[in-house]
């Protein structure tokens, strides 16, 4: 595998991306089917769907709090195993032991709900340290190519988890929650096929120029699907949609790595996944809202308002950091 040089200090292998790529596949593959199938297990005891959903938000909230605090703490680790991968040696064993165990104790609310903290903990411990693997292993100029791999190996777990697992879930769910630990959908199907292709967008005419093509993309197919009521016209839009969102989402974390320099990429990062995090949490109820007060079609102009701003605030920024982040990145300087 041709390895190059990176500041004459470290060499890129796409051999290890790819490996890195196993490991968020790992993540993507497990969250996926505890999003799915966790709420189901919780309707056996409550009714209201807003208090299944509180209890679903703990998975964020621990996310918030945990993913900069142990991405800070990896940035400042000195061991043999290197920064990264004490965290993901001690927490993968407790995510994939505390994921199997969740349809075991599905029976008894209280195992059920200290399962799932343990095991989301756990998931956020190993999900910061895992994806700063790819900064730390990449020069600034390949990072959108990098994350195009790794969110195309994410890709293929969210498939597997809607594609294969939930078929089994009827059969037996510890089955479904079983492999999904022992290997930790035409939007998703269209994002895994793209992902590639954005990264390599990216890394030809710059992250944010591709991240601003993909917010324009996007709510205008979010407002061209108002009046559609054909299920495979919209289905086509949503396979169009996948390429706006992947010149987005692929470019977003190589970014903000770049902006972390050498000494705080894990911090940054973290950082990354904080607002990441909120917006997860505040999505679903504007999104909802929206839905109640003008029908479903305000599922796409919500849509389209908040990629519009996101638009207009990345511009934003861009005018006003009047600096090169990659620039910065190779010379090992950090944004302030």
């Amino acid at each position: 595998m041709k390895e190059i040089s990176a500041g004459g200090k470290k060499k890129f292998s796409y051999a290890k991306i790819w490996w890195i790529g196993f490991g968020f596949l790992g993540v993507q593959l497990a969250f996926t089917t505890y999003n799915a199938f966790l709420p189901l297990m919780y309707r056996e005891f409550f009714e209201s769907r807003a208090l299944v959903g509180l209890l679903m938000g703990t998975d964020n909230l621990i996310g918030l709090l945990l993913i900069p605090i142990i991405g800070a703490w990896s940035d400042r680790i000195n061991s043999p195993w290197g920064r990264r991968l004490p965290f993901i040696v001690i927490a993968i064993p407790i995510a994939a032991l505390t994921h199997f165990a969740i349809p075991l104790v599905a029976s008894i609310l209280f195992l059920l709900i200290i399962t799932e903290i343990v095991f989301t903990a756990a998931m956020h411990s190993y999900r910061g340290p895992v994806i700063s693997l790819m900064p730390d292993h990449t020069p600034p100029e390949k990072r959108s190519v990098a994350n195009g791999i790794i969110n195309l190996m994410g890709g293929v777990g969210t498939l597997i988890s809607f594609g294969v697992l939930a078929l089994l879930y009827d059969i037996d769910p510890r089955m479904t929650f079983g492999i999904g630990s022992g290997v930790l959908t035409s939007f998703a199907a269209s994002f895994l096929v793209l992902a590639l292709f954005a990264g390599y967008v990216g890394t030809k005419i710059g992250k944010i120029p591709a991240m601003l093509w993909g917010l324009v993309i996007l709510p205008v197919l979010f407002l061209l699907a108002i009046p559609v009521r054909d299920p495979w016209i919209i289905s086509g839009i949503f396979v169009l949609g996948g390429l706006g969102w992947a010149l987005v989402n692929v470019q977003a974390m190589p970014l903000i790595a770049d902006f972390g320099g050498r000494d705080r990429v894990g911090f940054y990062i973290g950082l990354y996944y904080v607002f990441t995090m909120i917006g997860q949490m505040m999505g679903p109820f504007f999104l909802g809202l929206s839905m109640d007060i003008i029908g479903n079609k305000g599922m796409f102009i919500a849509g389209a308002a908040f990629f519009f701003l996101a638009n207009v605030m990345l511009r934003t920024g861009q005018k006003k950091l009047g600096t090169d982040p990659l620039e910065m990145a190779r010379q090992g300087q950090q944004f302030s």
